[in-house]
């Protein structure tokens, strides 16, 4: 029996059995459940091929699929040095710090998101791998954890955006003449662009004056010059090779019944060679008009060139493999195999050592040495427009003929989409 032995120590007794009674009764229910707010983001830039200096702007933009008002967000998006920090635009109530890299965000409520916008302009050189991630919130997030550095989680993003650094090619507008196909140049430095859809050629002098020089040459495509400077043109509809006199006065068929011809190109001793497009074939025409088929294992070819040597290559329109024919044995090799995208090789041409082909659905222009080495010296895969600058800015329209300067040193590039410009390249060697 517990005696109580004055009113004090009584009154202190019954206190304690109450706060122990009262924290052995109480309900665990009524006590404040986890709050948890799902807080992911993204990170994009507005320019992802920026130029050295060129300005951009790195968009981040922070979400919160709730259920709970999210609070005490912080998020650390740092410039590195690749970059140089202009200002900032942090969605009201929050806030950047320029010099920590740290975003702040007192509240974002469940199906809302909060948006900042970095300037600046990218450096010659520096890291630029830009990474962003949720470092701090009040509230537990069921699928990420702020400040572990674990890219996998829906609170980081990173984006890289290194500049574009200068081509030494330079392409320019040389002239307009819609719808060129095949190009050639004779020896005075004149150049003729055949229309296959208006079956035309167009004679485009040194001064850049453009003149139709041929009419009613129904499929005109490829185009050759011989040493004494008469024009050579593959009318792909009538199957004909036709000859033209130096003046472009006369028109005489020089070969005839031979079966969808496009390119065309001479050897060292005078005969022509054409490739027969959908027909697995090269034909080879001499002097007085003698045909020799020589096959090839190319179905869908699109252009043929010769090295100095004699050795044939034929390009397939469709996967990019280029065909070599030996001279001597007519042995077939796999020379190289392009790169595409999409598929669509246009004209290729061999010059002073080096051979160069169109893509015409990825809008770009290859060059490839002896050993079949390619690399893209202008344009951009899959991206199409006519833009002139340095090679890796310009841009394309379905590029297709293709014909080198005399010294090898210039290209021209037809083009059949946009405003069908012939386009001039320099400085790829």
């Amino acid at each position: 029996m517990i005696k109580i032995y004055n009113s004090r120590l009584a009154g202190i007794v019954i206190l304690i059995f109450f706060i122990f009674v009262s924290g052995c009764s109480s309900d665990s229910n009524d006590m404040d459940p986890t709050l948890t707010s799902d807080v992911s983001m993204s990170l994009v830039v507005d320019n992802s091929e920026p130029a050295i200096d060129d300005p951009i702007n790195i968009n981040l933009s922070v979400s919160n699929a709730g259920p709970n008002t999210a609070t005490g967000i912080e998020v650390s998006i740092p410039l590195p040095s690749g970059y140089t920090y202009i200002g900032d635009d942090a969605e009201s109530s929050t806030s950047y710090s320029e010099s920590t890299g740290t975003w702040t965000i007192p509240s974002l409520d469940n199906g809302s998101s909060a948006d900042l916008a970095i300037e600046a302009t990218v450096n010659q050189s520096g890291e630029y791998l830009i990474v962003a991630e949720v470092i701090a919130s009040d509230n537990e997030d069921p699928d990420s954890t702020p400040n572990n550095n674990v890219s996998a989680e829906d609170d980081q993003e990173s984006i890289s955006v290194p500049p574009v650094i200068p081509s030494d090619v330079v392409v320019t507008t040389y002239a307009v003449v819609k719808g060129a196909d095949g190009l050639v140049m004779d020896a005075s430095g004149n150049l003729f662009a055949a229309n296959y859809g208006l079956s035309s050629v167009y004679k485009i002098d040194k001064e850049k004056v453009v003149s139709t020089y041929l009419t009613n040459q129904p499929g005109a495509a490829g185009m050759a010059v011989d040493d004494q400077g008469g024009l050579y043109l593959a009318t792909y509809n009538n199957n004909q090779i036709v000859k033209v006199s130096t003046d472009g006065s006369t028109v005489d068929v020089f070969a005839s019944a031979v079966l969808a011809p496009i390119a065309l190109d001479f050897d060292s001793e005078g005969n022509l060679y054409t490739n027969n497009n959908v027909n697995s074939a090269v034909t080879k025409i001499d002097a007085d008009g003698n045909k020799t088929a020589i096959s090839v294992d190319i179905f869908n070819n699109s252009s043929l060139t010769l090295d100095e040597e004699g050795n044939i290559y034929v390009s397939d329109y469709n996967s990019g493999k280029i065909t070599k024919i030996d001279a001597k044995t007519n042995e077939l090799s796999e020379f190289t195999n392009l790169s595409l995208n999409s598929g669509g090789i246009g004209f290729i041409i061999y010059s002073d050592g080096n051979f160069y082909a169109t893509a015409i659905a990825d809008n770009v222009i290859f060059m490839i040495d002896s050993d079949g080495n390619a690399k893209t010296i202008a344009g951009k895969a899959g991206v199409s427009g006519t833009t002139d600058g340095d090679g890796n800015q310009a841009r394309f329209d379905r590029p297709i003929g293709i014909i080198a300067s005399e010294d090898g040193n210039t290209l021209y590039v037809a083009q059949q989409g946009g405003s069908g410009a012939i386009r001039m390249l320099t400085g790829f060697r």
